[in-house]
């Protein structure tokens, strides 16, 4: 393979509602639906849709969830080799509301995402071009994954969700991909939406090496590469988004592929943004990912 993906894979239960509720608050719901969703499914699927050989290392449980999510990531040319599936174990579960303005907010029930193996199993892709993990996992589990990898491969972690502990593992990744709210997190520093330079400084502060980059999303705003003595900003698309649930996640998968065929960070970084403001304009999340000829027409 060419992309390995190590993390969470959850069916996601999705609630329409007009606003998102506040604290203490009861909203109603227009409609559930039932759909792909997990991290690293997530990851994975937006980069074997670009078009890039992938593997997905993880935990289902053994029930009616785990079975229809297997099939999905085969369907989408995910190699499942390193999928292992947990006798009396629940598949992860997310619960996501997601309101008019495609705002959401997401409760994840980890299940047998926390409870597996990790990379002891079959399919750990040593040899892989890149190797690709999020924070929906236990962090024990991704510094085994990372460590594992061969020299010449390429690291990315996805900050994703912020969690105690989690920066301990920065200096296994050639590549940090965050949004505000975790560089926030991990840099102990407030930063206003609209302070690009604000976004640059607290990044940098968290680089491990000369040679690492992180990349910080910024929504609306695109993005921005962050190294040790430049920055690169990178525009967002145009488009009118319905729901952002998984946007984060096409942005790490196809930024994966494209490293992966050999692209410089930059052109990556482009490619990937322009597929999350894709993703934005459909609903759910693992269906939301643009196919690789979608982004080029897009940039075209």
């Amino acid at each position: 393979m060419t992309v390995v993906v190590f993390g969470s894979v959850n069916m996601d239960i999705v609630l329409s509602v007009d606003r998102l509720p506040v604290a203490g608050e009861t909203v109603n719901a227009s409609s559930i639906m039932r759909m792909p969703g997990g991290k690293g499914a997530n990851q994975a699927i937006a980069c074997a849709r670009y078009g890039v050989a992938t593997s997905m290392i993880g935990s289902i449980g053994d029930d009616d969830f785990g079975a229809s999510l297997v099939c999905y990531l085969k369907d989408n040319f995910v190699d499942t080799a390193g999928l292992e599936t947990l006798e009396n174990q629940a598949t992860g579960q997310a619960h996501i509301c997601v309101s008019a303005q495609g705002e959401n907010t997401i409760v994840v029930v980890p299940g047998a995402n926390h409870a597996g193996r990790g990379t002891s199993g079959a399919g750990c892709g040593t040899e892989a071009k890149v190797h690709l993990a999020q924070f929906e996992m236990p962090l024990e589990q991704v510094r085994q994954f990372l460590e594992k990898k061969n020299p010449q491969s390429i690291s990315i972690i996805n900050t994703a969700p912020a969690v105690i502990g989690g920066d301990r593992l920065f200096a296994l990744a050639d590549i940090l991909v965050m949004n505000e709210t975790e560089l926030a997190t991990y840099s102990g520093a407030h930063v206003e939406k609209s302070d690009d330079i604000g976004v640059v400084r607290s990044a940098r502060k968290l680089l491990s090496t000369r040679q690492q980059h992180i990349v910080v999303t910024l929504g609306s705003r695109g993005a921005v590469i962050v190294g040790a003595d430049t920055h690169v900003q990178i525009e967002a698309l145009t488009v009118k988004s319905i729901d952002t649930t998984g946007a984060g996640d096409c942005f790490c998968g196809v930024m994966a592929a494209c490293l992966a065929n050999g692209e410089n960070l930059e052109a990556a970084v482009r490619m990937a943004n322009s597929a999350a403001g894709i993703s934005t304009t459909r609903s759910g999340a693992a269906p939301s990912m643009p196919a690789r000829r979608e982004v080029e027409l897009m940039l075209k």
